[in-house]
């Protein structure tokens, strides 16, 4: 035989068993897929064994096939959701018989016939179609049985729920001496005792290197912030300019809308938030001007640093993009609660609670940014690897960056500390309120952590803040009307 015919031999075997196999999945595509994994099954469990190359391939091939004939058999009795009476069922017992006849016009396939018509045969010779007994069934229909079996077990039927890994042994186990050869039954569980740990070993592996992987990114886009090579984000100039006219004693609105008006954007949005809803008075406001004395100083500053920040979270990356949407809406529930545990306390600055609050995930913010940057849009990841990455490393470059920014000493230790996991009674108070706040943000749905039966009440800077179950529940409700009325305006 030339190499070229046994090419074309080759081809012609594997398009015939490909178009059996469509032709299965024209009938129902979940007994093509239950079809593969079992052939799979068999295949591992044949090396197990030590079976001949052959051998092993008849096997597989018989496991590819083996439910062919069940493609005359009515859907309404295939997907029948309750215990099939004694006449469809004797309909399903044909279908060992009805695919060795499908097969039997192709020499090629002689070899796979025995195992086909004789993988439901019992070994107490209760099983169908021919009632054979212990050494007449041949042995792959034997392995064969035993993959199908357990396949269909963990997979379920329409009538029947799968049932769990464990549950599977156990009914092999129970049966083994009389559905299953005994020999076979143990060796078989085993198997698939060795061949999940070691699944699970790899995906350990492979999950412990991804993770190390979107570290060392995550650390490479600090390094190269840090060193300039990836450029820094900046708050607009009025910002920061708001920040030192508030810290004058004897500033005035004046001097406020003077700064403002500097940044025609801001000073639009500005106008447009201080007449929406929640803000508008008797008249609507024209101007700048019109608009801080409506608002009141330390508010002004609020709303022109949550207009700022929120421009730092744009991204070109689609998956990007909505991590920056979540992560925004975090910082903005945050800062709301900031606020909101601020007044329960009588703190005497709630507006600067509420800067904390908005600034606090700043590193998240440009650190999703420096990921856009370096990795663009082709290459895959994690997103929920990424998240890990960034709540293991953002509270310190958070703090690079607010420094870098020229804020205070205590937003920068806000930054830093808010996720530590130890706090006590010596810790800033803003701190503390910042945790909390960000905590509370899981349970009313505002974090990328979202865990709606947290007990706020047990986490240590609400007892280190005296704070009970009821002032934390009514903080909740009050940040979540707050989002719901201004999380669109801004």
């Amino acid at each position: 035989m030339t190499e070229r015919l046994a090419t074309q031999i080759k081809t012609y075997y594997t398009e015939t068993v490909r178009a059996f196999l469509t032709l299965i999945e024209e009938k129902d595509a979940s007994i093509r897929a239950h079809c593969e994994r079992v052939a799979r099954l068999c295949t591992e469990f044949c090396k197990r064994l030590g079976l001949s190359l052959p051998e092993s391939q008849r096997i597989y091939l018989a496991g590819l096939l083996h439910d062919i004939g069940l493609i005359y058999v009515s859907e309404e009795i295939l997907h029948k959701p309750e215990p099939l009476p004694d006449g469809d069922m004797a309909m399903i017992k044909t279908h060992p018989v009805l695919a060795e006849k499908i097969l039997s016009p192709l020499s090629f396939l002689s070899g796979i016939l025995p195992i086909v018509r004789h993988h439901h045969e019992r070994i107490d010779g209760t099983g169908y179609p021919d009632g054979l007994t212990g050494e007449a069934i041949p042995l792959g229909a034997k392995v064969l049985a035993l993959a199908d079996a357990y396949d269909a077990m963990i997979s379920g039927y329409p009538h029947r729920d799968p049932l769990s890994v464990e549950a599977a042994f156990a009914e092999i186990q129970n049966n083994a001496g009389t559905q299953f050869d005994a020999r076979f039954a143990g060796v078989f569980i085993d198997h698939i005792r060795l061949l999940g740990a070691a699944q699970t070993a790899a995906k350990r592996t492979v999950a412990a290197q991804q993770k190390d992987a979107m570290a060392a990114t995550v650390q490479e886009i600090i390094t190269r912030f840090k060193d300039g090579k990836l450029q820094l984000p900046v708050l607009p100039k009025v910002v920061m300019e708001i920040q030192k006219v508030i810290r004058n004693p004897i500033a005035t609105t004046d001097d406020i809308a003077k700064n403002i008006e500097q940044d025609a954007v801001i000073s639009l949005r500005l106008i447009t938030i201080a007449n929406s809803v929640i803000y508008r008075g008797v008249d609507k406001v024209q101007t700048v001007r019109q608009a801080v004395p409506r608002l009141g100083i330390k508010q002004t500053s609020s709303i022109v640093s949550t207009i700022a920040n929120k421009g730092l979270y744009q991204s070109s990356n689609e998956v990007f993009m909505d991590m920056m949407g979540r992560l925004w809406l975090h910082s903005l529930a945050t800062a709301y609660a900031a606020r909101g545990i601020g007044k329960k306390l009588n703190h005497e600055d709630i507006e600067k609670l509420y800067l904390m609050g908005l600034f606090h995930d700043i590193g998240k913010a440009l650190l999703l940014r420096g990921m856009d940057i370096l990795l663009g849009k082709k290459e895959a990841f994690d997103p929920a690897e990424l998240m890990q990455a960034l709540q293991e490393m953002h509270t310190t470059f958070g703090s690079f960056i607010l420094n870098s920014w020229g804020f205070t000493d205590d937003f920068v230790r806000v930054a830093k500390m808010h996720n530590d996991e130890k706090f006590f009674p010596t810790t800033q108070k803003e701190i503390l309120i910042v945790n909390l706040a960000s905590m509370l943000t899981r349970r009313i749905g505002f974090s990328m952590y979202n865990q709606q039966d947290l007990d706020l009440q047990s986490i240590e800077s609400a007892q280190l803040l005296g704070l009970d179950a009821a002032a934390l529940q009514e903080i909740g409700e009050e940040t979540v009307k707050s989002m719901q009325q201004t999380s669109n305006i801004f």
